[in-house]
């Protein structure tokens, strides 16, 4: 069940959390907001952000990962973004 967010207490300009991707929404007691997505869903999201992202289909990213094309290199500060997509790769 997702519920309003609650107004933030002292911050009377905050921004409501607005998310356009899949899932679900929903909000705890102190109005932090939680989403909620299948994994289905998640690997969609994934997909998504790696080709806006590195310019490249998921899988092209995890064959380059793993056929070790990073090798070393994925720590370096240029390549952060592969380095997340290599730690939130879906299941």
């Amino acid at each position: 069940m997702s519920a309003e967010p609650k107004a933030p207490i002292e911050a009377t300009d905050a921004e409501p959390f607005v998310w356009d991707g899949p899932g679900t929404v929903t909000y705890d007691e102190n109005g932090f907001a939680s989403i909620e997505m299948t994994p289905e869903e998640y690997a969609e999201l994934w997909e998504r952000e790696v080709r806006e992202t590195l310019g490249m289909t998921g899988a092209e990213f995890l064959r380059k990962l793993d056929t070790g094309e990073y090798g070393e290199k994925i720590d370096r500060p240029e390549n952060h973004d592969a380095l997340y997509f290599a730690m939130s790769r879906p299941s």
